[in-house]
């Protein structure tokens, strides 16, 4: 309504400077052919309705253009850095009181505050962060080049797709293997071979990571891992191994705690999406609880009383690739996706296992900094405890050891061009040893397993757990005197 439109400019644009910078920046917009651009790219659209290539393409040009501009105010010192950025703050707070339906009829002068909306608040937020590593410049970015280059690459994939109808997550880098130890390494080789040939899987890995440097001390795959099927590099979805980390992130914004009790009872709608928990009689349950029976609902209960902005930068913290959000898809439904299902996450082996290695060293990076306090770290280690005791992670109890570990189990379809990989069944454990004298962080995938006797498909409770346990409890006596 036109009362709501004042209302919100006014909120906005209480200033003249911010005024003056916000038409400023819609002067660039203009004056780098930023228009025309987004002319060329809704043809694009069209051509290929549906397509998440040209989605991606859409909303990495736009990021670029963003960027562009803010590097040409502030790097010809037209504004401050200072006050470019707190006009960016204003934006994002301000845009965050309003729905997102009504962010859609927003003029071109608060575009950016509309984009808030869906996935950009964290792009805001980067935009922030950037402004200070900006270097005083007179020269532009070639923009045109960098997306002329973009469709040259796209258009190709776009074809593809037309024809294949998906388009792959890459591959991530290649896990470093330079400070592998030989003891640790001969174990893990030994136990994923023997993991899949007992539970004929299709393949399996195993990665072993220092918990005070970050180092990958051990690292083996196994069954059909040839080119893009190997673990060096695959990107997979986490499943609920992600949800230490979701925890870790409420607690330490303090809206959540372990003893806090959430209704968790299905069906829960997010969107017109129903989420659903493993058993249907789970009603209330405090988080420690729901960690150990790995409650869907309640994580996604969690994540959205934290929001999407604060829990995407914390799990980049970690490590967790948080730029993957689909800009077709609303951000309440991905943040539950993520928080229930780690499916908006796509991680490589390596990552996953340097990020319980940061909870076993007690929420410290391997650099500088943490990416959670000492505090949270020990409540979400508790909590992990709790799950290998009488949670879903009971296989991969070690006698006389206190184990912190989360199960998952997930289906993967992120390697889309790959037709053999595509409906692959994930069971996944995460886990450490919580002490001062192991600093081990391990990460176990079996993938398309079966636990001999059982006739329904395996669980990361019951096929990765169990290579936990014996590759653990072996690495740890490697350690006795």
């Amino acid at each position: 309504s036109p009362l709501k439109e004042r209302d919100f400019a006014r909120n906005l644009f209480n200033s003249s400077t911010n005024v003056k910078m916000a038409i400023a920046h819609e002067g660039q917009h203009h004056r780098q052919g930023d228009c025309l651009w987004a002319y060329f790219t809704e043809c694009i659209r069209m051509a290929f309705w549906g397509n998440p290539g040209v989605q991606r393409w859409r909303r990495i040009l736009n990021e670029l253009q963003e960027l562009s501009c803010d590097e040409a105010l502030v790097g010809h010192q037209m504004f401050s850095a200072h006050d470019y950025g707190r006009c960016l703050f204003k934006v994002a707070q301000t845009a965050s009181q309003y729905s997102e339906s009504y962010h859609r009829e927003l003029a071109c002068t608060v575009g950016m505050a509309w984009r808030f909306g869906n996935h950009q608040g964290s792009f805001i937020g980067r935009r922030i962060v950037m402004l200070s590593q900006y270097h005083l410049s007179t020269a532009g970015h070639p923009l045109f080049v960098v997306a002329l280059a973009a469709s040259a690459i796209l258009a190709p994939l776009c074809t593809a797709y037309a024809a294949r109808g998906a388009l792959s997550q890459a591959n991530g880098q290649e896990i470093d293997t330079s400070s592998l130890d030989p003891k640790i390494q001969k174990i893990a080789v030994a136990e994923i071979k023997a993991a899949v040939k007992r539970y004929h899987a299709k393949s399996g890995a195993v990665a072993v990571a220092d918990a005070q440097t970050g180092k990958i001390l051990a690292f083996a795959e196994a069954g059909s891992v040839a080119g893009p099927a190997s673990w060096k590099s695959r990107l997979f979805v986490p499943g609920s191994v992600i949800k230490p980390f979701v925890a870790a992130a409420a607690i330490e914004a303090g809206v959540a705690s372990e003893s806090q009790i959430y209704d968790c009872q299905e069906p829960y709608s997010v969107n017109g999406t129903k989420f659903v928990n493993h058993d249907a009689s789970i009603t209330k349950l405090t988080l420690t609880e729901a960690m150990a029976q790995s409650v869907n609902i309640c994580m996604i209960k969690v994540a959205q009383d934290l929001g999407s902005v604060p829990l995407r930068e914390k799990l980049a913290s970690f490590g967790f690739d948080t730029q993957s959000w689909r800009s077709d898809t609303s951000d309440a439904l991905q943040l539950a996706q993520t928080a229930g299902m780690g499916s908006t996450t796509p991680i490589s082996i390596e990552k996953l296992t340097k990020a319980y290695a940061i909870l076993a060293n007690r929420g410290r990076l391997f650099s500088t900094g943490s990416a959670v306090s000492e505090t949270t770290a020990d409540s979400v280690t508790r909590m992990l405890v709790e799950t290998v005791e009488h949670g879903t992670g009971r296989h991969a109890a070690i006698s006389g050891k206190r184990v912190a570990g989360k199960t998952g189990t997930f289906v993967d379809n992120t390697q889309a061009l790959d037709q053999n990989t595509q409906g692959s069944r994930l069971a996944l454990f995460g886990g450490y040893v919580p002490s001062h004298t192991s600093g081990f962080a391990t990460v176990v995938i079996v993938e398309n397993g079966q636990k001999p006797g059982l006739d329904e498909d395996g669980t990361g409770g019951s096929l990765a757990a169990p290579v936990f346990h014996d590759l653990t409890a072996k690495s740890l006596a490697l350690l006795s005197p």
